[in-house]
């Protein structure tokens, strides 16, 4: 069974860390440190929560949909699937949108970008236990 952690950061250690490990130089909305793919994967998840509320209140998406959105984005990172061409973009886009259709129930709250997609009740604790203050 994979293994990975989801943790939260702010604006300077995620820029100090996107420089560091991606040579960029501010910060990005989810870093992913993949330690191990076989037998099974491990990863570390760090969601940057100034940057995911900014691009949640710019591109007018409810907060816990992008943050459901990011996870499984880092998710992936953690699989292996990046993002570097137009093909590899194509192919994380649908496999977020596929990602994000299976947590459908009439039990959860609405989640995932464009979708109305309940959100996995993790994600609500999550976001409850880290909003900004």
């Amino acid at each position: 069974m994979p293994s990975w952690c989801c943790a939260s950061s702010g604006a300077r250690k995620a820029g100090s860390s996107t420089h560091q490990y991606r040579g960029k130089d501010r910060p990005t909305n989810v870093l992913t440190f993949d330690y191990a793919h076989e037998p099974v994967v491990q990863a570390d998840i760090v969601i940057c929560l100034p940057v995911l509320q900014d691009e949640a209140h710019t591109q007018n998406k409810p907060l816990r949909n992008h943050l459901a959105h990011l996870v499984i984005h880092g998710v992936l990172h953690a699989h292996g699937i990046d993002h570097l061409t137009d093909e590899e973009a194509a192919e994380m886009e649908s496999r977020e949108m596929r990602t994000a259709a299976p947590a459908s129930t009439s039990t959860t709250p609405t989640v995932c970008r464009t979708t109305e997609t309940p959100m996995p009740r993790f994600l609500g604790r999550f976001l409850k236990n880290h909003r900004a203050r």
